[in-house]
């Protein structure tokens, strides 16, 4: 268990008056040294799998406040988190939805997101926890009315595996809800996006996390 390995640290995260409990790994930077240590031949490390899951980004910040100004996309929806990472977008959703798949491609993500959600929820009932790569999404063949992805594409060839996956996960009315941090390598990707005029909505957020202040935009695109 990871929870036997690393020290955990319980935050309290205040999101438009709202109280949401995280649990996390206190220090990060033990899980690189612990990727690294597996040498450059192990599997996890020529599939990048790097510990990003195990931090509280900004980006989900603002996707979970988005979700709660709006929450009316939310309501009798099914809803699919993509690169979930410690969940708190799924958390959120979880108040209004009873019919949500938290997905990541890492097993430890994974674990501390259903914590997480059972440390805000009384129950899991309404909520499944499934391993599942966004870059290969051709692994499902299931649809959804949401798709939620809080700033997962790092580079920029990975926008096309992310473009590729939210039209697979969508049918003709699915509403795909995406949070950016003004990466460069994003720009490409949404201004076809924009000049496809699939972008509806956006609204910006500034989020500040150990003393940075952080403007995050969260779009609301519909493919069709």
């Amino acid at each position: 268990m990871m929870s036997n390995q690393f020290d955990i640290i319980q935050e309290i995260i205040t999101i438009s008056n709202k109280q949401y409990k995280i649990n996390r790994i206190g220090d990060i930077d033990l899980l690189f040294d612990a990727l690294i240590a597996k040498g450059s031949e192990h599997e996890d490390v020529k599939d990048e799998k790097i510990p990003y899951w195990a931090e509280l980004w900004p980006s989900a910040i603002a996707m979970s406040q988005y979700l709660i100004e709006n929450n009316d996309l939310l309501i009798g929806k099914s809803i699919i988190e993509i690169g979930s990472g410690l969940g708190l977008p799924s958390i959120v959703v979880g108040e209004f939805a009873n019919n949500i798949l938290c997905t990541d491609y890492i097993q430890e993500s994974l674990d501390f997101a259903k914590t997480n959600y059972l440390l805000n929820h009384s129950n899991d009932d309404n909520i499944k926890f499934e391993i599942l790569d966004w870059r290969k999404s051709e692994s499902t063949n299931k649809k959804y009315d949401v798709v939620i992805a809080s700033d997962v594409a790092y580079e920029r060839k990975a926008f096309d595996d992310l473009e590729k996956c939210i039209h697979h996960l969508s049918h003709e009315n699915t509403i795909v809800l995406l949070s950016e941090p003004n990466r460069h390598m994003a720009v490409d990707f949404l201004a076809s996006l924009k000049n496809q005029q699939k972008i509806k909505h956006s609204k910006e957020y500034e989020i500040t996390q150990k003393g940075i202040k952080n403007k995050i935009v969260v779009y609301e695109i519909r493919l069709n």
